[in-house]
């Protein structure tokens, strides 16, 4: 696990790089949660992704960290095997990143605390919803999203040990619910 703060440089295998060439700059900049299920198909960042790969990573899931105030930078879980992330797991990331925010807001009142009374700002205790831009997708559109990437990794295969409901960490018949639900058929041709 990693916590990037974005006002500092991302650094991972002791190399240094602008947090806007990374996954976790990107959730940063979109304050939505990212996972990339197989590093070794991701051609976005590709300093990063290679300097991660030398890691023995192959696959992350990257949440944003904000208060009700500010932006306080993204939390990076990553793995040493592919498809280790599903949708689960970025929810179940998303709540860990809740209580990240939390604790760094009491940790900073007990900082700026003087005397013998503890004084939390209130105000930045409740989790405002992060700023989005207009065309900011919501956690459906993200999940379409998702579910179509790898999709097309998978060349529409459903089933299977390497088929798109694995590597999404679902059973192959809730993801057949999920494309219905969704909207979405294999493209004929």
């Amino acid at each position: 696990m990693r916590f990037a703060q974005m006002s500092l440089a991302e650094i991972i295998g002791g190399h240094e790089g602008d947090p806007a060439d990374t996954p976790a700059g990107l959730v940063w900049d979109t304050q939505q949660p990212l996972v990339v299920s197989d590093l070794s198909n991701e051609r976005r960042w590709p300093k990063m992704i290679g300097l991660m790969r030398e890691d023995g990573v192959q696959s992350c899931c990257v949440v944003p960290l904000t208060s009700a105030t500010q932006r306080l930078g993204a939390f990076e879980f990553s793995s040493l095997e592919p498809q280790a992330y599903g949708i689960a797991d970025m929810e179940l990331m998303q709540q860990i990143g809740r209580q990240v925010v939390v604790e760094n807001l009491v940790e900073r009142a007990v900082i700026l605390t003087q005397g013998t009374q503890l004084h939390v700002p209130l105000q930045e205790l409740k989790l405002a919803e992060p700023e989005r831009p207009a065309a900011s997708p919501t956690l459906h559109d993200a999940e379409r999203e998702q579910i179509l990437r790898v999709l097309r990794e998978t060349k529409w295969t459903i089933g299977g040990p390497h088929g798109a409901a694995a590597r999404l960490g679902l059973k192959r018949t809730t993801l057949t619910s999920k494309l219905k639900r969704l909207g979405l058929a294999r493209p004929r041709g």
